[in-house]
């Protein structure tokens, strides 16, 4: 029978069913978070002098912050069930994956290179730094587990999410110019000059200020505009469903076309979103061993997101 549907996006509406009761909100948030990960890289991957983009900037003061605040609210009242059942759970969920995918880093480098990679250099490169895998999976893991283990705190909450997002945003964007992805940052510099004990402190203090006004600004003007509409845009919120999916293999395809300027972080970016949702819907989550070494999800079940 004829449904007009293209196979391809017949496919994906299939695989990108969420389940009931999902916070559209979260989600939403998540897709956004995930989209700027992707242009984040395809930045990187296109741009010769990425640190000086502003862009590029503005993405990396609070994009990964972000993914670390949703995934501690959406902790919230599931830490009761235990430290040890937590720190199982998440251990398949994230670490497997995490080691999973560095073990194919590791394949597609001695492909890549056609020559074999020393293992042992491997491992020890990402003992060094687990920077040299997917890092966030490994600091999720252990944010997890220190929420476990101090689960009977509880964070209160509060004002209007426009005037909350608002002022947040006014002070994200008041701070930006100043925030530097590496090197000393402007207030360190200055207070150094001054000899002002704590300068490192107060730098790092400043980059957590500017990340915490990214994430508010980001999660209550969204809140805001998803109350303000019938229907969220459900793409991004299927998207931010599967952001375990995008962010383990996105890297893979941004980098495909080797090429510098504007047009090709668009079709990095582009190419990042598409090849890994591809891959995750019509691979990665249709095998047992892929669902649960590449995607931390359940051996059986659906193959949807959760």
């Amino acid at each position: 029978m004829e449904t007009g549907i293209p196979p391809v996006a017949g496919a994906l509406a299939t695989h990108l069913r969420p389940e009931p009761g999902r916070s559209a909100l979260v989600d939403l948030v998540r897709g956004i978070a995930i989209l700027l990960v992707v242009l984040g890289h395809a930045i990187q991957r296109h741009t010769v002098a990425f640190d000086a983009s502003p862009l590029f900037r503005a993405i990396y003061s609070f994009h990964m912050p972000l993914f670390i605040a949703v995934s501690g609210y959406l902790a919230y009242g599931r830490l009761q069930r235990g430290f040890g059942k937590t720190v199982r759970r998440k251990t398949l969920q994230l670490v497997v994956p995490f080691l999973s995918w560095y073990v194919v880093a590791y394949l597609v480098t001695s492909i890549g290179n056609r020559t074999l990679v020393s293992p042992v250099s491997w491992v020890a490169a990402l003992w060094a730094s687990p920077d040299n895998g997917l890092w966030f999976l490994w600091v999720l893991f252990l944010c997890f587990v220190i929420a476990a283990a101090v689960a009977g705190l509880r964070p209160r909450g509060g004002a209007a999410p426009a005037i909350v997002g608002g002022l947040s945003l006014a002070g994200w964007l008041a701070l930006l110019p100043y925030w530097r992805r590496t090197g000393e940052l402007p207030v360190e510099t200055v207070l150094r000059a001054a000899h002002v004990p704590g300068a490192r402190f107060a730098a790092l203090g400043f980059r957590y200020v500017v990340a915490a006004l990214g994430i508010t600004a980001c999660v209550a003007l969204t809140a805001a505009v998803l109350g303000l509409v019938k229907r969220p845009p459900k793409h991004i919120v299927l998207l931010g469903a599967m952001t375990m999916d995008v962010h383990v293999s996105h890297q893979y395809f941004t980098g495909l076309p080797s090429a510098f300027g504007p047009v090709w972080i668009f079709v990095g970016f582009a190419l990042g979103l598409a090849g890994s949702l591809g891959l995750s819907t019509f691979v990665l989550r249709r095998s047992a061993p892929t669902r649960v070494l590449l995607l931390g999800l359940p051996e059986h079940g659906a193959t949807g997101v959760r």
